[in-house]
């Protein structure tokens, strides 16, 4: 019995299919978004590229945007690694937390370890960070890898069989 794995892609369109939307035209052009996403869930371009291959305004375009990013896997459908990490605490109910305020107003001194600059910017203690930086770990910053293909597994064979003169030699 082979199963084949789903992709990214199937999985989306499969969850766009399930989706009431306000239009046709919305609907399309989250078929377009869902299109230019890359194996690691975020979107490959602008939106104002992915509107330009169809005739969606850009009103369009973000609605579909906030749709496909409410489908799984969380944090889907980012522009960049900042915004899947908040979008997967807004969606575990964290959007309130002080771990989003880092990741929002202090994200390169975060990727940077400077824990101590951020605890003195945001004015509460070095403690504090360090928990919600747990949190923050805890968050999967390429959503769309489960669905990426498997890598290629080369078979090395055992016997080789080869024909020398008219006799073949194992």
């Amino acid at each position: 019995f082979l199963k084949t794995e789903d992709r990214l892609y199937d999985y989306l369109m499969w969850q766009l299919r399930l989706t009431i939307m306000p239009n046709d035209g919305v609907r399309a052009a989250a078929e377009a978004l869902i299109g230019n996403l890359n194996e690691d869930g975020f979107i490959d371009g602008s939106l104002e590229e992915i509107a330009a291959l169809g005739p969606w305004p850009s009103e369009v375009m973000q609605q579909a945007l906030e749709i496909v990013q409410q489908f799984d896997p969380t944090g889907v459908a980012a522009r960049d690694l900042q915004e899947c990490l908040l979008l997967q605490l807004k969606a575990h109910g964290y959007g309130e937390r002080l771990a989003c305020r880092m990741i929002r107003e202090h994200f390169h001194e975060l990727q940077n370890h400077k824990l101590p600059e951020v605890a003195r910017k945001l004015g509460v203690p070095v403690e504090a960070v360090a928990n919600e930086l747990k949190l923050i770990r805890q968050l999967e910053p390429k959503p769309g890898r489960r669905y990426a293909p498997p890598e290629t597994q080369y078979i090395a064979p055992e016997v080789y069989i080869e024909k020398i003169d008219n006799e073949y030699v194992i």
